[in-house]
């Protein structure tokens, strides 16, 4: 606490102490003792009451007003941010919202390019396994008639040495094998079968 102060609450107390002493001793002899008494010592109770506490309680007050203060002043500036990111985020909002119907109109487009990628793709992977599967299905196709043709001579073959074995039986003699193995005989000792 600061000096002048102190001597101003001083000189105060002191004034008030004279000016209750004065007017006692204008009231009269008889009253004074009274009149001190009953004017004095309450006025000289209530300035150390309020010295005591200009002492020792207001330092505290003051520190508890400043805090308060700086409390309420951080309060402030923390209101103002959250004011300033709520009206930048509903700025932000609404730009959104503003531009919501191109942004959905963009993404239909995107979306309907894509489809129709994707749809080209499929179509030109359906057309060549298509195509894959009719060459596999000619492929298949020569082969079977191959292997058909084949068995069909092989048949036809069969059935041709059949009849001519057949033929041969009926038509062929006893003297007639004898000469043919004759003849096979020589042909194999002379070595011309080779």
């Amino acid at each position: 606490m600061k000096r002048p102060k102190i001597r101003g609450l001083l000189s105060l107390a002191t004034a008030w102490a004279l000016l209750v002493a004065g007017v006692a001793v204008a009231a009269g002899e008889h009253e004074v003792q009274s009149l001190t008494t009953s004017l004095f010592l309450p006025t000289l109770n209530f300035a150390g009451f309020v010295f005591l506490l200009y002492w020792f309680a207001w330092p505290a007050l003051l520190h508890a007003l400043a805090e308060r203060r700086r409390v309420i002043e951080h309060e402030l500036s923390e209101a103002d941010r959250a004011q300033r990111e709520a009206e930048a985020l509903r700025s932000e909002v609404e730009a959104r919202s503003a531009h919501l119907g191109e942004e959905g109109e963009r993404l239909m487009r995107e979306f309907r390019a894509e489809a129709e990628a994707e749809r080209a793709r499929l179509l030109e992977a359906a057309r060549q396994i298509a195509e894959r599967i009719r060459a596999d299905a000619r492929l298949l196709g020569e082969q079977e008639t191959r292997r058909a043709a084949r068995q069909l001579r092989e048949q036809v073959a069969d059935q041709v040495i059949a009849r001519v074995k057949a033929a041969l039986r009926e038509r062929l003699t006893k003297e007639d094998e004898e000469r043919f193995l004759k003849k096979f005989v020589s042909a194999v000792e002379t070595g011309a079968l080779q």
